[in-house]
Parts: structure tokens; sequence; C-alpha cells
């Protein structure tokens, strides 16, 4: 006996252990080496790392601040995290901020292994932690210092908590409460959405458990206390600080809004069946198939007789898969419905689909191959579309970048050496295989971005140098000024600056500028140049005229005050 407890508890921590170790070593191989390899780029990082170091250096840390204004685009935790992993670190800098990031796609990333593993098998959760981690637009967002994948680590932590909750006899109040503490921090990320997405996610799995609705009563009640109890304190207190503008800004313009009549990123209800075929990449080339495979599944063990003939893990696995799909389903309209969209927010789906596929590879090996002569054209889509990928990148980068030539030259070669093997694997029904390629080709991609590919395109994305000139020029006491640069830009300037900056915004308030300041160093846009030009009394100069992104930046400053500083005092 003495020896069975020990085995016991040998199980119980490899158990532990293993995941967090499978976890830890994904989030160190493909994401960290990214958070040192780059300025913040525009328009966003700049924006939360302005608002973070704010909190940073100041410690007021219950309302966000942009340029001395409160910023009302988001509730507070993501810059506040932001803030806690550079006081950590001791320093704020861009891999201190995009720590934080890295660290909440961990969490979602184990989160995923739990519910899979609770679900299925070891097989299919170490599987669908590393398709997870390696499709396209998951590997992208997990070191880019947004608040998307803070909110995706959240509520995949609390669909973990509420999976643990229904799926146990007693003490399941803990589970729903510690559900509601994650959703609470996910309601102070990016607002009722914080909320809204784990509550799909016990619906879906609480009716597909053939659980009455009815019953559902007290699990929602403990579920939404405790969502209450850690995020409404903010709201209030932030109410009575910056007054009911600021929490309507918050509430309604940036969060509630964006379902009805969004201000910004209006697409078209079928937007995300567009773009989820890239951002899933190359998964989704297997998805039709798993889906295929999941319903067919499903029409098997509710057919007549399958109540006696199916075994009860089949019956358990039948059930799960109906959960996953319906959370899919009714996310997916979720959002579609939503006026604002882009491919990000479609994020908080992913670890389900990533199960889902998971699943139809991994979770019945005696069957795969059967299954796996659906994935013949699939593979072959996939091999074709990777050989015309290895082709095109030398040319697309000769034509846009030159200096990135050799490079892509490298990469083309990978492409063709790990991508087109991992395609082959699948077309032979091994799916191990492919993911144990494309994970690698994943790392080499991180590895290669990290030291070539990244600092090189820092130049054409950064605001650095052209706010460390303008700094520089100004350091005598000169007033520095934005005009025409979108808000979301102008958080690479107030940064890499480093002192206060003017946001001027029509040509009032620019003519009332010039004529309080006769000397001042200006930001604008290569295409308002001339309007500024009619609208000083004097000629400006062209400082300097570099494009970031797709827009053409322009420092100028009155030109009889550049020519006295070039002649020197009298």
């Amino acid at each position: 006996m003495p020896y069975r407890k020990k085995l016991g508890r040998l199980y119980a921590v490899a158990g532990f252990a293993c995941p967090l170790l499978l976890v830890s070593l994904l989030a160190t191989l493909l994401y960290f080496p990214v958070t040192t390899s780059h300025d913040f780029w525009a328009p966003d990082e700049p924006l939360f790392a302005e608002v973070s170091r704010h909190m940073f250096r100041t410690g007021k840390i219950l309302i966000p601040q942009f340029a001395g204004q409160p910023f009302t685009y988001l509730p507070p935790f993501s810059y506040w995290m932001i803030a806690l992993s550079a006081r950590f670190l001791g320093e704020f800098n861009e891999a201190a901020a995009r720590a934080s990031v890295v660290l909440f796609a961990a969490m979602a990333l184990l989160s995923t292994f739990v519910l899979a593993a609770r679900m299925f098998t070891w097989s299919v959760a170490y599987a669908s932690t590393l398709i997870l981690a390696t499709s396209a637009l998951f590997f992208h967002q997990a070191s880019w210092l947004q608040s998307d994948m803070i909110l995706v680590g959240l509520t995949t932590l609390a669909a973990a908590f509420l999976y643990c909750g229904l799926d146990s006899q007693q003490g399941w109040w803990k589970w729903y409460a510690g559900a509601g503490l994650v959703a609470g921090l996910a309601v102070l990320t990016k607002g009722p959405l914080g909320f809204l997405l784990p509550s799909i996610f016990l619906i879906s799995f609480w009716t597909c458990a053939g659980k009455r609705l009815t019953h559902l009563f007290l699990p929602v009640v403990t579920f939404s206390a405790a969502t209450a109890a850690v995020s409404l304190p903010w709201f209030v207190l932030a109410a009575q600080e910056a007054g009911p503008g600021f929490m309507r800004e918050v509430l309604f313009k940036h969060n509630v809004g964006m379902l009805f009549q969004s201000w910004s990123h209006r697409q078209p209800p079928y937007y995300y069946f567009l773009h989820l075929p890239w951002g899933f990449a190359p998964w989704s080339l297997v998805l039709p198939a798993a889906l295929v495979h999941s319903f067919r599944q499903l029409k098997h063990s509710s057919g007549p007789g399958s109540a006696t003939c199916t075994p009860d893990g089949e019956r358990g696995a039948s059930r799960h898969l109906r959960g996953l799909l319906l959370w899919c389903v009714l996310s997916i309209i979720f959002f579609s419905v939503m006026s604002g969209k882009q491919a990000k927010y479609l994020l908080p789906v992913y670890p389900a689909l990533a199960i889902i596929v998971a699943h139809f590879l991994y979770g019945h090996p005696g069957a795969f191959p059967q299954a796996a002569r659906s994935l013949r054209y699939p593979a072959l889509l996939g091999g074709c579309a990777m050989l015309l990928l290895s082709l095109s990148t030398p040319f697309l980068a000769w034509k846009w970048m030159p200096v990135l030539l050799g490079y892509s030259l490298l990469a083309s070669f990978l492409f063709l050496a790990l991508g087109a093997p991992a395609f082959w694997f699948l077309y032979r029904g091994k799916p191990w295989g492919m993911l144990t390629v494309w994970t690698a080709l994943s790392v080499i991609v991180s590895l290669m971005a990290t030291d070539s590919f990244f600092p090189l395109l820092n130049e054409h994305k950064s605001y650095r140098r052209i706010a460390g000139l303008a700094a520089a020029t100004a350091g005598n006491g000169l007033p520095l000024a934005i005009y025409d640069i979108g808000r979301h830009q102008t958080g690479g300037i107030l940064y890499y600056s480093n002192r206060p900056v003017a946001h001027l915004q029509d040509p009032a308030q620019v003519g009332h500028f010039m004529a309080c300041s006769p000397d001042f160093v200006l930001f604008t846009t290569g295409r308002s140049v001339r309007k500024l030009q009619a609208l000083s009394g004097t000629p400006l100069a062209v400082l300097a005229e570099t494009k970031i992104g797709h827009r053409q930046i322009a420092l100028l400053r009155p030109v009889q005050s550049l020519e006295k500083d070039q002649l020197g005092p009298e």
C-alpha cells in the first residue's frame, strides 16, 4: 500500500508538471524571443505602452491616462498587468511589457490542455495545446502588446473552471465562484465581453450535458456574483473619480456600442468566414474534415439504439464534442452579429477549434486511417500553398523591401525543407509527424524573425528615430505638437519622444499654436505639409520625412528659426 500511495503521488505530480513544462517550453521557444526583437510598433503597441508607463511611473492606476487625459478605450486590467510586469522586472521596456502578454498566452495554452485532458485523453490534450500554440493568429498575437491575448487567457481559464464545476458533484460552487473571479478580471480587460464569452461556454455545455435549464439558476447566480464582486468596484470608483461621462465612453461607445454600431472596424456578417482560414492556418485545412467527422460521430451516437450499443466513454466524448461545437457556433454567431470586427476578436474561439481538430487527429488512433482519406486533398492543397509561398517570398521581398532578400531566400528554403514534409505526413495519415514538423518550423520562424526579420523591419515600423530627432531638436524648451495624425498613431510619438506633446485637432488650433509659438517642432502627415505651409506666416522646413507603416510622417520647424540655429549666436 505505501508503494501504491507513492506511485499515485508521483503520477499526480507528473500530471501537473508535464503540461506546465510543455507550455513553459513553448512560450520560451515561440514567444519570449520576439519580445526583445523590435520597438513598439504603431498603432496599438505604443498606445498600450504609453498608458501603462504612466501607471508605472506615477503609481496612479485607477484611471488610465494618455497625453494627460483619461483614456476611455478599455478598462484598466491589461494596463495593470503590463505595468506590473515591468515593475517585477525592474524596468519599463519592450521585453518587460510584452512579457505580460506571453504569460496570458501560456495561461490560455495550459487551460486548453486542462479542458482537453478532462474531456478526452492526454494525447488530445497535448495535441490541442500544440495546435493552438502554432496556429497563425495565436502565434502572432502571443507576443503583441494588446489586450486581446490577455482576454483569451482569462476567458479560457474561466471556461476550464466552469467545466470543472459542471463535472463536480460536490463543491461545485467553488469552481463557479473561481470562474466568476477570473471573468471579473476579463470584464476589467474588455468590458462585458469578458462575462459573455464564459457564459456562452456555460450555456453550451450545460445544455449538452442534458441538465435542465431550471437547475442553472444557482450556478449562474454564483458565477455572476463573483464576476460582479471583482469588476464592479472599479466601475464605481472610476465613476466617482472621472465622472459618469468617462464610464459612458468606456462601456457604451467602446464596448456595448461595438455590438450595434461600431465607431470603427465595421465589417459584413460573413467577415470571419473569410478570415478564419488564414488565422487558424495551417490547421484550418484540417478543420472541415474534423467538423464533418464530429457531426458524423454525433449522428451515430444519437441514432436509434445508440444508448444501448454505445459505450459510456463514447457517449461522454459525443457530449463533449456537442458542447465544443455549440460553443464555437454560438460564439461565431455572436461575433458575426457585432458591428465592429477584426480577425483577432475571434481568438477566444480558437481553443475550442484546437480541441476539435486534436480529437479528430488523435482521439481515435485505430480508426484514423479511414478518416485520413478525407485529408488527402487538404494535404495536397497545403503542400501547393507552401510551394507557392516559398517561390513568392523572395519575389515579394525584392519588390517591397530588398534589404530582406537574403533572409527571404533562407525562409523559402525552410518552407520547402520543413513545410512540405509536414503536409506529406498529413497525406500519409501520420498526424503526429505533421504536428512535430510544424512545431519545429514555428520555432525556427520565431528565432529567425527575432534575429533578422523584425530588427530590419523595425526601421519601417517604429517611431523611435523620428521621435528622438524631434525631442533632440526641441530639447531647448521648444513646444512639440502633433497635427493630422490619428490618436492611435500618436502613442509612438509620445512614448519615444518622452516629453509633453500638444495634440492639435483642427486648422484653427494649428493657427493659434503657431501664433503663440513663433518657434516650434511639429509632427504631421505628408499630405498636410502644404496646408500647414499656407497656414503659417513663415515658411516651414521639413526636418525629416519617413514612412511608418503606410503613413508618411513629416517633422516641421519654421525656416527662420532653423537658419538662426545654423548661424549660431551673433
